[in-house]
């Protein structure tokens, strides 16, 4: 294990730099400060084309191909991630009027799953 290391377990983990760290300024000098986390390494396979736009847009955002990842796959599938309004509209948009397909109306459809009358037991008309 390398000098400074933490071994959790049987994991030796990877210790990155957070993107939002700098050098501190301090009374006798500058101290670095760190926020470290553990990265996991895998492999992916891009084609040549997804290679080009990743440097491309490495090179003019002046990130590393890795964090362009690391953020796209954040914003595509980060669980509980807040959706933007222009996402809420266009998942109302693609949505609306899905359930004209179906003969029963939406009210129907689960007093029939939720048991017979349930609804009308619900609002005291027994």
């Amino acid at each position: 294990m390398r000098a400074g290391a933490r071994q959790l377990g049987d994991v030796t983990p990877a210790l990155a730099r957070a993107p939002d760290t700098a050098i501190a300024p301090s009374g006798a000098g500058a101290i670095k400060m760190y926020n470290l986390y553990i990265m996991r390494r895998t492999q992916i396979y891009l084609t040549d084309e997804q290679g080009r736009v990743l440097e491309e847009r490495s090179r003019a955002m002046g990130r590393t191909i890795s964090q362009l990842i690391r953020d796209a796959i954040d914003e595509a599938y980060a669980p509980g991630r807040p959706m933007s309004r222009a996402e809420r509209v266009r998942l109302a948009r693609r949505t609306a009027g899905a359930w004209t397909d179906f003969a029963e109306s939406g009210a129907q459809y689960v007093e029939r799953i939720r048991g017979a009358r349930r609804l009308a037991r619900l609002h005291g008309n027994r």
